[in-house]
């Protein structure tokens, strides 16, 4: 089943529910909470891990050395990975901030479309194209869907948040200048990096 669905009116009310094991470690937490909250901030480092190519499997791949990528789960070696986004989020309203983990689509949404295959070609090319994706998620309102999950860590019981759905909030009227072409962005520094390299720069 789903499991219980809860409307939240603030972050502040997400950190009480996620601290409350701390103090008692049966207390409840519901297995899945909404709430609308702007991102405050998403961490730059680590935002992907190298997933299996395999259509359905986001499993971890290693590199073996040849270039090549090997999946445990499937049991095969690839030409190639795909990068898959995991992105650590800071959720804020008016009182409150919290964090939360984005992974694969809903993560994409964080990032206006831009793919993590992408980005990773930008980050050594582009430093300042690799920080403006991350800044145009950022101070914008969306409306969330979390999971909450008990962990035990260390000896004590903490709750994981992970966003499971999340969409565009209404347009923030505090916004200004024009938008910008993330993509047609990270295009064009790839297509600079191309050029470099054929030409030997």
């Amino acid at each position: 089943s789903r499991g219980e669905m809860l409307k939240l009116e603030s972050v502040a009310r997400l950190n009480e529910i996620m601290n409350a094991p701390q103090n008692d470690p049966d207390a409840t937490v519901p297995d899945y909470v909404t709430l609308s909250a702007n991102v405050s901030f998403i961490r730059r480092e680590n935002p992907w891990y190298a997933s299996c190519p395999s259509p359905g499997c986001n499993a971890k791949v290693v590199p073996n050395g040849n270039n090549e990528w090997h999946c445990d789960k499937e049991g095969q070696t690839y030409d190639k990975k795909t990068n898959r986004y995991v992105l650590q989020v800071s959720l804020q309203d008016e009182a409150s901030t919290a964090w939360a983990t984005a992974f694969g689509d809903q993560a994409s949404v964080l990032m206006d479309g831009v793919d993590a295959d992408k980005l990773e070609q930008t980050q050594e090319v582009d430093p300042d194209a690799f920080d403006m994706a991350f800044q145009a998620a950022q101070d914008k309102p969306f409306k969330f869907t979390l999971r909450l999950k008990k962990d035990e860590y260390q000896e004590s019981v903490r709750v994981r948040a992970t966003i499971v759905k999340v969409v565009k909030d209404e347009i923030d009227p505090k916004s200004e200048g024009p938008d910008v072409d993330l993509n047609e962005e990270i295009e064009k520094a790839r297509y600079s990096l191309e050029y470099d390299n054929a030409a030997g720069v």
